[in-house]
């Protein structure tokens, strides 16, 4: 069953389809009317047609959302019956006409009496609405547990060709499909390599602790501080003219950082 359906994923894709009628990974289809929407394109077992949905909550405990959905409610035997039976008396009638114009005669319409079926009106029905993945995964479940028996020695198909079956699909859909033997590996080391300058990397490689700054090359340093500056309120807006002479006298720097008291607005 579970090749049946991951082998020709392509067509049972074509049954979950949303409201709009496209294809969507979204929980769209009911699980008990699956088998019924796959048997078109599926050569599916009567028993495991009937049974399909029961067999993918049960054992593969597929993901599934409750939802409330309209249905047309299934024809009794009775009413089975009595669509055989009108099915059958419009034949007749429709062979009755045929013979009648051959003879150029008219049919007795009161020796047909068709009885009137009423199309049946759709009632709320509680729905288990499963996704193309949820499926899937479903079938990993199955998978597992198949596996589990067979090592117990209470199954006695082997699993080793599903088990390539089932590798395929995680190779092909980038997803895995059954658990493999877990292997351990050990994290990488982190990279010892801070900078590509020589002279950092070779200051960086002499700390041993979290807490010291070193001491950067002079030849690396490109700003310099005031860690104090101060102006009187009344020339406040001619700040920024010191800027300039303050370069002029560190040419070589191309930054400067400035603080000021935190009870001062800035200037």
């Amino acid at each position: 069953m579970r090749k049946l359906l991951l082998r020709d994923m392509n067509k049972t894709m074509k049954v979950f389809l949303d409201e709009h009628g496209e294809q969507s990974f979204k929980k769209c289809i009911d699980v008990h009317e699956l088998a019924s929407k796959l048997k078109t394109d599926m050569d599916i077992d009567p028993v495991l047609q009937e049974n399909l949905g029961a067999i993918l909550l049960c054992f593969g405990e597929i993901e599934h959302e409750l939802k409330y959905g309209e249905r047309i409610p299934e024809d009794t035997e009775d009413e089975k019956r009595a669509r055989v039976v009108a099915e059958m008396k419009l034949k007749e009638l429709e062979e009755a006409k045929k013979e009648a114009a051959a003879n150029g005669t008219e049919v007795d319409m009161s020796e047909f009496k068709i009885p009137v079926i009423e199309p049946k009106k759709p009632i709320l029905k509680l729905l288990y609405l499963i996704s193309i993945t949820d499926m899937k995964f479903a079938a990993q479940k199955m998978f597992e547990y198949d596996k589990i028996l067979f090592e117990m020695g209470t199954q006695r198909h082997k699993v080793a060709d599903e088990q390539a079956f089932m590798a395929m699909l995680t190779k092909k859909y980038k997803k895995k499909f059954y658990d493999e033997e877990e292997v351990h590996e050990m994290a990488p080391e982190p990279s010892k390599v801070y900078s590509s300058d020589s002279r950092i990397q070779g200051i960086v490689e002499k700390i041993n602790d979290l807490t010291s700054i070193p001491e950067a090359p002079d030849a690396l340093k490109n700003a310099f501080a005031i860690t104090l500056f101060c102006m009187e309120a009344a020339f406040d807006s001619r700040s920024k003219d010191f800027l300039k002479f303050a370069f002029d006298e560190y040419p070589d720097r191309d930054y400067l950082i400035v603080t000021q008291p935190h009870t001062v607005v800035e200037s």
